[in-house]
């Protein structure tokens, strides 16, 4: 179930059962409360807790509060100050910084920060740190090591508070354009670097990069190593590299590029280019019109605010459409692609595809494979292509364009249908004004309706419905 707030501060509740919540601009406050919630807080201060369940929560841009609460949950603040809240399961924090701090929750008896690392463990081959609490509760922070953990990264109260760490950040000088930084890209050293307000050129390492571009039209590259690139204000283009990278564009129309790694990437506002390259990434396009491609490995790809443009390409992807006209392709692979708010156009292609519409009048494309398509709301058109498809009709005027012996339809129950012959006392034929051909059109309450062109009444029999 897809909640979505607006650009003013939300409060946004979930249910019981999995939901993604979409908080977008504002300062907002998302409850998860039960099932394996997806919690986006978008732009601005907002507070996520993802309840029970397993839960991921993004605080996006600005100083974030987030707790997972019971069970296993990843927690990524995003690009700010923010605050991560443990206190049970096996959580794991994804982009901790010094300018974050993480409160532990009194119940797990840590009062110092010597005992706390007493628990302590080197994990994924000592690039991240694990602690180990006596409960067998674990926390990970994820591209940490132990000897990067600090005791201002921590409160051991149970309420936020206090001063965070510093950053070191080197400045470049002001310039008219050219290259202001550049890391020693053999030495594989970890390297931090603030632009200035003009147009910059800034280039990595092979290590572990914090790079910010402020203003400016900006040209940033990660090279190696898992890197962290805010684009700021303004037009940027912004290459991960190899690594696992978390890419921010901010402002601007930014063209953005994860290369090969597990990458995060954040479109933010403006009309943004986005490219996942290889392996398994999660885009997020923000406010605006994006093009998102998700390259190579199994992708998770959230269009959010505007009018969209995702292509899964290959691999098993994750497409959410979120606000907008939405077009989005899977591509290669056994997708599901979700269109959200708005008139969306939604084209499975290869694989064995799930595809829902979402609110709106949806246009579903299977493709090949054996499809599941569920147009939602709205007056939706269906086309299942190649193989045998599954059509879901719960309300609209919906339209089937290639109904064959291959495929099933399931009605609900909430149409007052239950059976065969109570569906086909509702069916007739009827004839096609645009080709002069043959259609079946069924009929329920409420004005909803589902028509089957090129069909007819006498060609269908009870195999081809299932009544839900």
């Amino acid at each position: 179930m897809d909640i979505n707030g607006n650009n003013g501060p939300n409060r946004l509740n979930g249910t019981s059962r999995d939901n993604d919540i979409y908080g977008r601009g504002g300062n907002d406050t998302l409850f998860g409360f039960g099932g394996d919630d997806d919690l986006y807080g978008g732009s601005g201060n907002d507070t996520l807790f993802g309840g029970t369940g397993d839960d991921d929560l993004y605080g996006g841009p600005g100083n974030d509060r987030l707790e997972g609460g019971p069970g296993d949950d990843d927690l990524e603040g995003g690009p700010g100050a923010d605050v991560f809240v443990y206190s049970s399961g096996h959580d794991e924090i994804e982009d901790m910084t010094r300018e974050d701090r993480i409160v532990l929750d009194p119940s797990l008896g840590i009062r110092s920060f010597s005992q706390l690392m007493s628990l302590a463990r080197p994990h994924d081959d000592g690039d991240d740190t694990r602690f180990v609490f006596s409960s067998g509760n674990t926390l990970t922070l994820e591209d940490v090591r132990i000897g990067q953990v600090t005791a201002s990264m921590f409160d051991f109260s149970g309420s936020p508070g206090g001063g965070s760490g510093g950053t070191g950040t080197q400045t470049g000088s002001s310039g008219s354009g050219g290259p202001v930084g550049s890391g020693p890209g053999s030495q594989g050293i970890s390297f931090s670097f603030t632009g200035t307000p003009r147009a910059d050129d800034i280039t990595g390492t092979n290590g572990n990069d914090f790079l910010k571009g402020r203003a400016g039209d900006d040209d940033i590259r990660g090279l190696g190593g898992d890197d962290r690139i805010l684009g700021g204000i303004g037009s940027d283009d912004l290459y991960g590299g190899g690594g696992d990278d978390r890419i921010f564009g901010e402002g601007g129309h930014d063209d953005i590029e994860g290369g090969w790694g597990r990458d995060r990437l954040w479109g933010g506002a403006g009309n943004d280019e986005i490219d996942g390259g290889g392996g398994n990434d999660t885009i997020l396009g923000g406010i605006g019109r994006d093009e998102i491609d998700g390259g190579t490995g199994d992708d998770r790809i959230f269009g959010e605010g505007g009018d969209d443009d995702l292509d899964g390409e290959e691999g098993n992807d994750i497409l959410h459409g979120g606000n907008g006209n939405d077009d989005l392709d899977g591509g290669e692979g056994n997708d599901r692609l979700f269109g959200g708010l708005g008139h969306d156009e939604l084209d499975g292609e290869e694989g064995n595809d799930i595809l829902l519409g979402g609110n709106g009048n949806d246009v579903l494309d299977g493709g090949e494979g054996n499809d599941i398509l569920h147009g939602g709301r709205g007056n939706d058109t269906l086309e299942g292509g190649a193989g045998a498809d599954t059509f879901i009709f719960t309300q609209g005027r919906d339209v089937i364009e290639d109904f064959t012996e291959a495929d099933t339809i399931q009605i609900r129950a909430s149409l007052g249908v239950s059976d065969f012959g109570s569906l086909i006392a509702r069916a007739r034929n009827v004839r096609d004004d645009d080709d002069d051909d043959v259609d079946v059109l069924i009929t329920f309450g409420n004005g909803n309706s589902l028509r089957l062109e090129d069909v007819r009444v006498s060609s269908l029999d009870a195999e081809d419905f299932v009544f839900l």
